[in-house]
């Protein structure tokens, strides 16, 4: 599993908040199990919701629809017209590749990265898709 920019601020805070719960242990014992509780429910939904995440996108003859899906529940993030597609693109972003599609209304990406050779085909399919031969 590889854990994107929020996944990482998250473990970052919790880091933060760990070194000030330890003096409240030593003046109100009480305070610091209520605050534990509520931290560790926090950890919890955040397993529960944010580690199964997934990009997906889909296409009909009309639009696109970049969405994301955690736990059976799918939200929309970026949409388009086929029609306004200019093209499909591989773009590096560290050393992992994002595909890009460019419209005339916009930049859409769809935000998972991967390696050169799984990001080529993934573009190489929706070009196929979108200019069959």
């Amino acid at each position: 599993m590889e854990m994107g920019c929020s996944h990482l601020f998250i473990l970052y805070c919790i880091g933060l908040l760990v070194p000030m719960l330890v003096p409240i242990f030593f003046t109100n014992p009480v305070l610091f199990l209520f605050l534990c509780s509520i931290l560790g429910s926090f950890i919890l939904l955040w397993i529960f919701f944010f580690i199964d995440e997934k990009t997906l996108i889909e296409f009909d003859h009309f639009q696109f629809i970049i969405l994301k899906k955690s736990r059976g529940i799918k939200y929309s993030l970026q949409s388009g017209s086929i029609g306004n597609i200019i093209g499909v693109f591989m773009e590096k972003k560290q050393s992992k590749y994002d595909v890009v599609i460019r419209t005339t209304s916009g930049t859409h990406t769809i935000g998972e990265l991967f390696i050169a050779e799984e990001c080529a085909w993934l573009t190489q399919e929706i070009q196929d898709w979108l200019y069959p031969r």
